[in-house]
């Protein structure tokens, strides 16, 4: 993914957090700046700024990979769209059977139930 064009600042860190991302989660500064096409002191100053502000770690021998900070915020999104994705068939499903429907999501250990449709009796 090598930066052809013009990008700000912004843009430049969600293409860091998109190269870590897509390669499972971690990988050294020079993996990233051959892979963005973009100066090392530019990913390295990036890096530094997720870092502090807890969305990537840098792990020994200069390993860099995403938090769970990062993951929680990008499933928020997600468990969002699922929720409204599930939600007519949630609707059917109580309809059909009068029982309660609850659409279930892991988070990590624990199940959260954005969405559930009690019992009509």
């Amino acid at each position: 993914m090598l930066v052809t064009k013009e990008v700000t600042s912004l843009g430049k860190a969600f293409l860091v957090l998109e190269v870590l991302a897509a390669a499972d989660g971690s990988l050294t500064l020079l993996e990233m700046v051959h892979e963005l096409g973009l100066p090392k002191p530019t990913v390295h100053r990036i890096l530094q700024e997720l870092v502090e502000l807890g969305y990537v770690s840098r792990l020994e021998k200069g390993v860099y990979q995403i938090t769970p900070k990062l993951r929680r915020l990008a499933s928020g999104s997600l468990e969002d769209r699922l929720t409204e994705l599930a939600a007519p068939l949630l609707r059917e499903l109580h309809e059909l059977t009068g029982e309660t429907a609850n659409l279930g999501v892991l988070r990590g250990t624990h199940v959260r139930y954005p969405t559930a449709l009690e019992s009509t009796h």
